[in-house]
């Protein structure tokens, strides 16, 4: 029997922590919680979750940051991350929005790799659970690693 999958979801409201939570948990997954970006960012070194779900508008450490330690990280950067947001989209537009803010909030170069998923606010329990699939298949990452160890 394989081990449970471990997902991180990063969002300051605790209802909808809890409601990911119980339904990650329905789906055999091992659910990780964080509430602002500093626990996610500890939580992510210490436990290695196999994908994150990271909301944008987060006390202290948005979302963007958050994404850009994970990434700055040699232990993490292979992290899958869905950003889920009601900021803007989803797909190829929603990135190229998201990429816009981030770059408007921290300046300079900000793009995401290929291993961002964007899920716009509301979504489908269906929706969720396909991206996280999607997100934990294995994949190239820039450089040529694959993000399975």
């Amino acid at each position: 029997m394989s081990e449970a999958k471990k997902i991180l979801i990063v969002d300051d409201e605790p209802g909808l922590r809890t409601l990911l939570a119980q339904l990650l948990a329905k789906e055999a997954f091992s659910v990780l919680q964080a509430a602002d970006g500093k626990e996610a960012v500890r939580q992510t070194e210490r436990e290695r979750p196999d994908l994150v779900i990271l909301d944008i508008v987060l006390e202290g450490m948005d979302g963007f940051e958050v994404y850009r330690l994970i990434r700055d990280n040699p232990l993490t950067r292979a992290t899958p991350v869905i950003f889920m947001t009601g900021l803007c989209g989803e797909g190829r537009a929603g990135r190229t929005q998201l990429e816009i803010m981030a770059r408007a909030k921290h300046g300079g170069e900000f793009s995401f790799d290929p291993m961002v998923q964007v899920l716009a606010k509301p979504y489908s329990v269906g929706r969720l659970i396909r991206a996280i699939r999607q997100g934990l298949e294995p994949h190239k990452v820039p450089g040529g690693a694959s993000n399975r160890f």
